[in-house]
């Protein structure tokens, strides 16, 4: 059993398909994508020993060209790349300077620590100001990882699992025997603890926390599993902590323990655990349903997540979108080239490539990872509008015609586009993670989306049509045509993008499918597939 606690939705894989992160630099602490917002708060809540990564220039007003960064004394910063001089006041500001945000004691108060990053112009006028506002906390999902009967904190093998007497993981045994004296069934085969001997067929985790008393407000933990381990696991916990001077209750939890509740297992892959503020633990019970057999190699996942305040981002539908089981099954039974999950379900159609895709490269890991950014999208037309093209139209001549000015001021729109950046963070980090990759190797696209209103929920699409949707073929990209306001003739969109692909020895040829494609919920590679010659290489006769 492996036990996994993250600030982000985590993606568990059998320790069989894990190959890729030998040849990858996994000695890094975790890190998530922070965004910041010129004159807009941010809040945000930081678990001590992960790193929060801040793009320093994706919310900086044009014409910036330095920054200054002020911080309280729970809060530690580096930039990155560093400046020249160390004493250099403020920053030089480039499209790679990075803040990489660490905390090293839990907060007393919600929000109490502080980093704010101010932007100069050419003559070191200010240009404005950003202002993350931290809550710092520890969280640790514990097991038995070392097997002596303890469950300690944050035991370094608690993510991994090795046979034998030097091994290290949690051991799970099958609950199957029977806690009932007339009508025999299998404990397993019952949907709740109905005795407290039950408990004893069950591994123990602790759940330990230490911080405020409360979280900020939209936060909470969550407990989630993958639909194939929801087949083999459940993990109970107590309705309420009986108090020990609550004698009878505490006598009729000893005889009948109906207060313990399914937090994820058949059924059920996420659920809110409580956050019960202060240093707390709370005991949870984790039931094997099922043996290893020659399509379940006996490895669980269970993952703790504290989510972000922006809306369903890591929780997976229970009977939603995922991929079928016997798809998932088949792909992981490739043991080469194993799958990485992502998650979708924030977008309308919900597929990958709306927000990604990858194009060859010359350089580095000879392939960039192309993302779609909003922040990219109106750093474009922030520099249009200060540059004075401010009513130059978006869609010029078509009905749908609107004004750089227009998409500015639209504040719906903004908080939108927030969200999105934030789902799009957060397969950036799992990306850069499971690959291996730098910064280096991201390309972000100025595209913006909206969020329509579906009867499961927000749900997001393009706003023009989605230029990181396009097909690849070789050196040349058939790229969807954004219809972006033109400067000088040319579209501002189509020049930005060209900018950042040209280098790499790419051709962009923009493709008109706005009517055919783009408003039916699609674009230029939902309309088209490449017949690909296959590689000589013979995978299936590798190694492992």
């Amino acid at each position: 059993m492996e036990m996994s606690q993250q600030q982000t939705q985590s993606v568990s894989l059998p320790r069989s398909l894990r190959k890729r992160k030998k040849g990858s630099d996994m000695t890094n602490m975790f890190q998530r994508t922070c965004r910041l917002e010129i004159s807009v708060p941010t809040q945000i809540v930081h678990v001590v020993g992960t790193e929060l990564k801040v793009i320093v220039d994706r919310c900086a007003p044009p014409q910036s060209k330095s920054f200054s960064i002020k911080c309280g004394p729970n809060v530690h910063y580096k930039v990155t790349p560093p400046a020249g001089d160390r004493n250099a006041a403020p920053y030089p500001l480039t499209p790679n300077s990075v803040l990489i945000v660490t905390m090293d004691a839990v907060s007393e108060t919600a929000n109490d620590s502080k980093l704010s990053v101010r932007y100069y112009g050419e003559k070191t006028e200010s240009l404005g100001d950003a202002v993350l506002h931290l809550t710092a906390v520890e969280i640790s999902l514990d097991a038995d990882a070392d097997r002596d009967g303890v469950v300690e904190k944050n035991n370094p093998n608690k993510g991994s699992w090795k046979w034998g007497p030097k091994g290290h993981g949690a051991v799970l045994l099958v609950n199957c025997d029977s806690e009932t004296t007339y009508k025999k069934t299998l404990d397993s085969e019952v949907d709740e603890i109905s005795k407290v001997s039950d408990l004893q067929d069950m591994s123990k985790m602790i759940l330990r926390t230490n911080g405020p008393a409360e979280l900020p407000e939209g936060y909470k933990l969550t407990m989630h599993i993958s639909q194939t381990t929801s087949e083999n696991v459940r993990v109970f916990r107590p309705r309420t902590n009986a108090k020990k001077d609550d004698v009878w209750k505490h006598k009729l939890l000893k005889l009948f323990l109906k207060d313990y509740i399914m937090v994820v297992g058949t059924d059920t892959l996420t659920q809110e655990v409580p956050y019960l503020g202060g240093k707390t633990e709370l005991a949870v019970f984790v039931e094997g349903l099922r043996s290893p057999d020659k399509d379940f190699d006996g490895l669980v996942t269970i993952n703790l997540s504290l989510l972000e305040p922006c809306g369903k981002v890591s929780e997976p539908a229970t009977r939603g979108r995922n991929m079928t089981k016997v798809v998932q099954d088949f792909l992981w039974a490739q043991k080469v080239q194993e799958p990485i999950a992502l998650y979708s379900d924030w977008l309308v159609v919900g597929h990958v490539d709306e927000f990604m895709t990858f194009v060859p490269a010359p350089d580095r890991k000879k392939f960039r990872l192309l993302l779609a950014s909003p922040d990219a999208g109106y750093k474009v037309f922030k520099s249009l509008q200060n540059n004075g093209h401010g009513k130059a139209e978006m869609f010029p001549g078509l009905p749908e015609a609107i004004s750089v000015n227009e998409i500015l001021s639209d504040k719906k729109l903004q908080a939108e586009n927030r969200y999105v950046q934030n789902c799009i963070d957060w397969n950036r980090d799992v990306l850069k993670k499971e690959l291996g990759l730098d910064d280096e190797d991201i390309i972000d696209l100025p595209i913006l989306f909206k969020v329509l209103e579906e009867k499961t929920g927000p749900r997001a699409v393009a706003y023009y049509p989605d230029m990181v949707n396009m097909i690849v073929l070789g050196d040349k990209l058939g790229v969807p045509k954004p219809f972006g306001p033109k400067v000088n003739g040319r579209c501002a969109l189509e020049t930005e993008v060209c900018s950042l692909l040209e280098p790499l020895g790419l051709k962009c040829t923009f493709i008109d499918d706005l009517a055919p494609y783009h408003k039916l919920l699609g674009e230029v590679h939902c309309g088209s597939n490449v017949l690909r010659e296959p590689s000589p290489f013979k995978w299936w006769n590798l190694e492992l």
